[in-house]
């Protein structure tokens, strides 16, 4: 086998193509995508095994998460305040799923601590708050409520801010409450389906496999 690869060099660059791609695979099955930054430099000087800049490359969890939070986070961040300074844009708050351990707003998620944080955040890089024009949310007490909101802080500042509420979540109570005519059973199994595949990278894989094979579009879980 390793003759013929050396005979034909497009086979012999499928085969390592196909190593790479193996290794990869393999890595990402083993770990979460948040610990595979330990592992993609090892992956790098075996794959490219005859290149010095690869076989030099040191970057851990740690550093990748400094360069991430520090370099390019900062400079994403000023590119957009400097759009901002600009052009005329509107503001979407809305709550987030977040397993870091950093504090935000630890004072308490009240209108009054979002709308400050929120014109902090602007002041601090020098947004004009001339510049905001609209303002969209859920509808919930905190933030589109008539008298002590962030919407009501919205209309007491710059009046000239148009309000509205966030379609996307309209459109979920709409179909949550569409969903409550169905019998229980559609939505006990779609969440039973949804749980197999959550936790388990190996059914993820094996899923995959099952499409490739039935050669059907792939669908992610």
């Amino acid at each position: 086998m390793n003759s013929k690869n050396e005979d034909d060099p497009e086979r012999a660059r499928t085969s390592e193509s196909v190593k790479r791609r193996r290794g990869e695979n393999s890595k990402k099955l083993e770990h979460k995508k948040q610990k595979f930054r330990n592992h993609i430099t090892a992956i790098c000087k075996v794959a490219f095994d005859d290149s010095k800049i690869a076989s030099g490359i040191n970057l851990g969890r740690t550093k990748a998460t400094s360069i991430v939070k520090n370099v390019i986070g900062k400079n994403h961040s000023e590119e957009i305040a400097n759009i901002l300074k600009s052009t005329y844009f509107s503001v979407i708050i809305d709550e987030s799923t977040d397993v870091c351990d950093s504090k935000s707003a630890n004072e308490g998620a009240t209108a009054e601590k979002i709308f400050d944080e929120l014109l902090k955040a602007f002041n601090e890089s020098e947004i004009p708050l001339d510049n905001i024009i609209g303002f969209a949310s859920d509808g919930c007490n905190s933030m589109m409520g008539a008298w002590n909101s962030v919407s009501s802080r919205f209309k007491e500042h710059m009046p000239g801010v148009y309000i509205q509420k966030c379609i996307c979540h309209s459109w979920h109570l709409c179909s949550s409450s569409a969903c409550k005519t169905l019998p229980r059973a559609c939505e006990d199994l779609a969440r039973d389906i949804f749980n197999y595949f959550k936790s388990s990278s190996k059914r993820i894989s094996h899923f995959r496999g099952f499409q490739d094979f039935c050669n059907v579009s792939p669908y992610q879980i």
